[in-house]
């Protein structure tokens, strides 16, 4: 349930209409006016649930996300990371189960042009992997799919134990 504003420089009632019959959920002509942008934005993920208060600590089975504080903890035990590594950590428990290309994990968590290259992100997964202890036996494990990026998996208790 993804928001969608259009923006063009049509202003006829005609290519509203079909923009908004198309799916959008709100029309701007250009040239945008950045407060009106930023408000109707606010407004869209507002409506759409996108703005809704998430408790500051998510739990991810013996993990947990403290978002205040940014810390990652396992079992209460909490780790020291860096920013980024706490971003991408954050990113790849929120994104469990899919295969997040490495280009996609370049623009969410770094704010980069996927084009550049992603030897970073391999080199942050490996890190994160080993200094929060993501493997079976707590729980999770992250899988590299060839040519693509990463999966981060919960695994079942009996296969961990």
């Amino acid at each position: 349930n993804i928001p969608v504003l259009f923006t063009t420089q049509r202003d006829e009632e005609t290519s509203i209409v079909e923009a908004l019959e198309a799916g959008a959920d709100d029309y701007m002509v250009k040239p945008l006016k950045r407060l009106e942008l930023v408000a109707r934005l606010t407004a869209l993920a507002r409506r759409s649930g996108v703005l809704q208060s998430k408790d500051p600590v998510e739990a991810f089975g013996r993990f947990t996300l403290d978002t205040e504080n940014q810390k990652i903890s396992l079992d209460g035990n909490a780790f020291e990371v860096t920013h980024k590594e706490y971003e991408l950590a954050c990113f790849l428990f929120h994104n469990a189960g899919r295969v997040i290309s490495r280009g996609h994990i370049l623009e969410s968590v770094w704010g980069s042009s996927a084009d550049l290259n992603t030897r970073k992100i391999d080199t942050h997964v490996s890190r994160i992997r080993n200094k929060l202890e993501i493997k079976p036996e707590n729980g999770w494990r992250i899988t590299a799919v060839y040519q693509h990026g990463y999966r981060l998996e919960k695994v079942e208790e009996e296969a961990a134990a």
